[in-house]
């Protein structure tokens, strides 16, 4: 399936994998999904969730943006497919940084 990436944010703490799939009933999403412990990341809150298509992608946000969950109004925005986005790229740059401490201690 080709997948389109859209961001969610500014949802609540709270927010379970549940409250997503409930969210995005109407969509073909991936089921893996990373919701980030709110307890230890500042606010706005934010993940990506793949869905299947870019037209159904913009029919997502078209339909869900602003919608109020859990008490809070959602975002979502179309995440373009050349840009990573900063959570792709933390764990890149995490992962780098395992790969030169590796290479440091094998080193040694």
């Amino acid at each position: 399936m080709d997948w389109t990436t859209v961001e969610l944010s500014n949802y609540p703490p709270q927010l379970t994998h549940q409250d997503v799939r409930n969210l995005f009933k109407d969509y073909t999403i991936s089921p893996d999904f990373a919701l980030p412990n709110a307890r230890s990341l500042a606010y706005p809150l934010r993940t990506v969730i793949k869905i299947g298509g870019e037209q159904e992608a913009r029919r997502a946000i078209r339909e869900l943006c602003w919608s109020v969950v859990c008490g809070r109004q959602i975002y979502m925005r179309l995440v373009e497919k050349n840009k990573k986005t900063c959570q792709e790229e933390e764990e890149q740059t995490v992962d780098e940084l395992g790969d030169e401490m590796k290479n440091k201690i094998l080193s040694e």
